[in-house]
């Protein structure tokens, strides 16, 4: 009965995610501890390596996947839907499923996506997948289940999820499409170069004065 509701709202299980992972390149997991990456480590073109113990309890567990389209760094446990949603952007990693083309970002971004197990975080987990290649985007999902990882998303003033974090600030509450956050993210980006430009403007003035 749940399988065949979460494909009505149009869920991947594993079974269909691993038939399409045998079209895409290799994808290789960092994990710590040994098992973080549960069922994925089972998929076609996945390799698994043990990964460095963090230096704080909240990203223990982690999954770092890799792939010729990008690469994106998940915390906490991958239970439930969350694991479908990590497969489904498997696909656009590996290349099995083609990834947006999106322009590089001006200035590196620091993206922090908090997900929880649910239908609307699974399509955003597929959504960062699309977007996961573009240059200058750097992206880490917390899957906000407990202690540090849920007061983090409580220290940007929302008790919600999926919820988007940018270079420390709150970006936006609620579920994005890839094309949605690329636009939010480019506009930061250039409000970033164009402060830059004024304090070197600014420098510059104060050098001649």
């Amino acid at each position: 009965m749940l399988e065949a509701l979460l494909k009505y709202f149009g869920v991947m299980d594993l079974g269909e995610i691993t038939k399409e992972m045998i079209k895409g390149g290799k994808v290789v997991i960092e994990e710590y501890p040994e098992g973080a990456s549960s069922k994925l480590a089972l998929l076609p073109n996945v390799e698994v390596v043990k990964g460095q113990k963090p230096d704080e309890d909240w990203k223990i567990p982690y999954v770092k996947p890799k792939g010729p389209n990008g690469e994106v760094t998940f915390y906490g446990p991958l239970e439930g839907i969350l694991l479908y949603g990590m497969g489904t952007l498997l696909l656009y990693l590996s290349g099995a499923r083609e990834p947006e083309k999106f322009d590089p970002l001006p200035v590196p971004m620091n993206l922090r996506v908090y997900v929880y197990p649910g239908l609307p975080c699974y399509f955003v987990l597929k959504e960062l997948g699309r977007i996961a290649g573009t240059k200058n985007l750097n992206i880490e999902i917390i899957h906000v289940d407990k202690g540090k990882r849920l007061q983090m998303l409580y220290s940007l003033g929302v008790r919600s999820v999926p919820t988007y974090e940018l270079n420390g600030k709150l970006l936006h509450n609620g579920k994005l499409s890839a094309e949605e956050l690329y636009e939010l993210l480019k506009k930061k980006a250039e409000e970033e170069v164009t402060k830059m430009w004024e304090k070197i403007k600014k420098e510059y003035i104060r050098e001649k004065q």
